[in-house]
């Protein structure tokens, strides 16, 4: 299942158009060498995010929590030790059991870390790995219509996928994926979303997990608007300034409020 996976991955990455190091799959004398050679030569400045896909299972006992290679295994703190000077964006995406135990070590500035579990404590076979490749091509997963699919709106969509697998199979959910990228290191899971906003924000968050995540597309239709790189960044400025006041609405009269808001919709 693992390597079926990989392989979706691996089509993800190619349609995506993004350079990819496949580890794992053939014949190698250390996955944990070739795993940190790679994060390694990732460090390097850019604007173009670095992807880290990890799938497979993962072990947590009290408070080690792992992720299994072939050979020696990585810690949750080697993890983030290795990508501790890493200047550019980055995508972390634990599709392991037990994954949830790593969320808090590597989140961090300009990150978004997706994790298949809420915590350690979640140790079964974890499925949501697989769905979420499948999603990030999937124009289904296009929840604000604006024919592309982001990183948000694929987590969204497989995590729905995830419960309804096991509800169809009357099992019991043994996996709660979270979504982190405001660096509160906590996550918030699908249930705290109705559409794409946030409508239950977290206890003593400052800002609500997931706006960074929705600025990452992988798959675009030939509708979708054609942005310059420039254009982009703009484009996420403005839109992070439209949900910070939206955030503030009830402590705005309402005449301040669309003032402020007329000119960042125009």
């Amino acid at each position: 299942v693992f390597t079926e996976w990989s392989q979706e991955w691996k089509a993800v990455a190619e349609e995506a158009d993004f350079p990819l190091t496949l580890i794992g799959i053939e014949e190698s004398a250390s996955d944990y060498e070739q795993l940190k050679a790679a994060i390694q030569g990732t460090k390097g400045s850019g604007t173009e995010p670095v992807w880290l896909v990890m799938i497979g299972h993962g072990t947590f006992d009290r408070n080690l929590a792992k992720f299994n290679l072939r050979g020696k295994d990585v810690e949750a703190k080697e993890l983030a030790e290795w990508l501790d000077d890493c200047q550019r964006p980055l995508v972390i995406v634990g599709g392991f059991s037990c994954s949830g135990a790593f969320l808090d070590p590597i989140q961090g500035a300009n990150r978004v870390v997706i994790t298949a579990t809420k915590s350690g404590a979640e140790l079964n076979f974890a499925r949501f790995g697989g769905f979420l490749a499948k999603s990030l091509v999937d124009m289904k997963a296009d929840l604000d219509h604006d024919d592309q699919v982001s990183l948000l709106e694929a987590f969204l969509l497989a995590s729905s996928q995830v419960k309804s697998f096991y509800e169809s199979d009357a099992r019991l959910l043994t996996e709660h994926a979270l979504l982190e990228d405001n660096q509160d290191g906590k996550g918030i899971s699908a249930e705290f979303f109705r559409g794409i906003r946030v409508v239950a924000t977290p206890k003593k968050a400052e800002t609500p997990d997931g706006r960074l995540a929705h600025q990452y597309v992988v798959k675009s239709s030939p509708e979708a608007v054609q942005l310059s790189n420039a254009q982009f960044l703009e484009r996420n400025r403005i839109e992070a300034e439209i949900d910070q006041l939206r955030s503030k609405k009830s402590e705005l009269a309402a005449d301040d409020y669309y003032r402020q808001l007329e000119p960042l919709l125009i």
